[in-house]
């Protein structure tokens, strides 16, 4: 759990086709991992059914959200949700790290097949589902 009352934390979810149930198995693993965290629920930024290349508008709507000092934590099941090439995701979540916010990926069972619980992982840390994600630089 992280030290302090409960914080404000955002999470960010990208999804290619759209879907029409937002994607309610990473939503609600991301939502019992806040919990558990101690976070307050996440308030959820999500671009759905838009492509790893092409304009992201709640993406940018939460980089100016944490520009603004709105949240300190922002919770994604990996990078590639705000680019499918590694290095223009590490970008994004260092653009957000300079912001003011920890950028936090679900942690991953070593297998790299299920989540599992776990403390924070900084986001590129832990080998995602499909590959390693490198470093916040």
């Amino acid at each position: 759990m992280l030290s302090g009352s409960r914080r404000s934390c955002a999470a960010y979810l990208r999804c290619v086709p759209f879907d029409t149930w937002e994607m309610p198995v990473h939503r609600h693993a991301m939502e019992k991992w806040a919990r558990e965290l101690g976070l307050a629920d996440p308030v959820w930024f999500i671009d759905n059914g838009e492509s790893s290349g092409g304009p992201k508008p709640r993406l940018l709507e939460l980089l100016t959200a944490v520009e603004r000092n709105t949240f300190s934590i922002v919770l994604v099941p990996g990078p590639f949700v705000f680019h499918l090439d590694d290095v223009r995701a590490a970008k994004v979540c260092h653009r957000l790290s300079v912001l003011g916010a920890s950028v936090l990926q679900l942690p991953y069972d070593r297998t790299g097949r299920h989540p599992a619980p776990g403390r924070p992982v900084p986001a590129g840390a832990v080998p995602a589902p499909r590959a390693h994600y490198g470093g916040n630089g």
